[in-house]
């Protein structure tokens, strides 16, 4: 009869782990759907309480603020070791080697799916020592044996690979390029726009530069004084030539085509700019006429996103393959 007791009070002590798991794996999902990514679900409900996290985060701070972004990573880490506990944790010794590995999935599930934060991190490792604790005082280890079945130990890999994934989700977009840009107080408030890249051929790319005409400087960068010329970097674009022999009376003389122009330097005379990927070589001695006299190709990192507005995305699959050339424009899908 005292062993039938025993029964029922572990059953009914794992039934209690495992729903609070549960509950708060939903909780997690929950958060996403009213507060990461309501902006995407039309439903009036999840709109109720997307203006409804606004109105507590502004009035309070502290839940918007470092513990709002992190609520993700502590429930699903705490639901996750809870979980461990009431369905996947055996005897002593497998609970002393498994319960460190499923942390440590935890923690790299954040590192290499997520965006790295100091207080995820922490909430990770908080809510699996709570979760930990709890679990020890619900399910004491010298009944731990009676927990787990042959294929409740085949479902771990596939449990954990799922929590990791919500704990680490938080930046997580839909697979087309339309996750959040912008995050504030824990709240996504501006999502990106799904696109199609546009491309540059690299022989276009290795072809471009020229001299052209005069034209008004736009998106400054960086500014170079050489002699009596001013050297103007338009952003991703080329460089502004600018006769500074008067300085109260400079003139525009020219502009140096270099797409995805934004660093230059100039030494003997030589205009050293970046495009894309080369390194350009350009002769001044002649600054009305300039002229490209080398290219050394592929010596920086592509970067699909170097002249793409920070609220753009691209599916992965769109930008995976640089033998396409360099990513020089967008065009919004909508617009397709």
């Amino acid at each position: 009869m005292q062993k039938n007791c025993c029964h029922v009070s572990f059953r009914y002590r794992r039934l209690i782990a495992t729903g609070l798991s549960v509950a708060l794996l939903l909780v997690g999902i929950l958060y996403y759907g009213l507060f990461r990514y309501s902006q995407l679900l039309s439903a009036p409900v999840w709109q109720l309480g997307f203006s409804w996290w606004q109105s507590v985060s502004g009035a309070t701070g502290l839940v918007g603020g470092v513990f709002g972004k992190s609520i993700p990573s502590f429930t699903h880490a705490f639901a996750t070791i809870l979980m461990f506990h009431a369905v996947f944790a055996t005897s002593n010794r497998e609970h002393r080697y498994r319960l460190p590995i499923v942390v440590a999935s935890l923690l790299l599930f954040e590192w290499f799916v997520g965006v790295v934060s100091l207080f995820d991190m922490l909430s990770i490792l908080v809510g699996a020592l709570l979760a930990h604790v709890l679990g020890c005082i619900l399910l004491p280890r010298n009944v731990l044996k009676e927990a787990t079945t042959k294929s409740s130990k085949l479902l771990l890999p596939a449990f954990l690979t799922v929590s990791g994934l919500m704990a680490a989700g938080s930046t997580l977009d839909l697979g087309n390029g339309t996750g959040c840009a912008r995050f504030e107080d824990g709240v996504c408030v501006e999502f990106k726009r799904a696109a199609t890249p546009v491309y540059m051929s690299y022989a276009d790319l290795r072809s471009a530069v020229a001299v052209q005409a005069a034209r008004p400087p736009d998106r400054l960068g960086r500014i170079y004084l050489y002699g009596d010329y001013v050297f103007l970097n338009e952003i991703n674009q080329g460089v502004h030539v600018i006769d500074n022999a008067i300085p109260t009376a400079p003139v525009n003389v020219g502009f140096i085509q270099i797409p995805g122009n934004t660093e230059l330097a100039i030494r003997d005379n030589y205009l050293y700019a970046d495009s894309y990927v080369d390194l350009v070589t350009l002769d001044l001695n002649d600054p009305a006429n300039v002229t490209e006299i080398a290219r050394q190709q592929d010596i920086f990192p592509y970067d699909a996103f170097q002249n793409i507005p920070y609220n753009v995305g691209f599916r992965s699959s769109d930008i995976n393959d640089p033998t396409r050339g360099v990513v020089v424009g967008y065009r919004l899908q909508d617009n397709d």
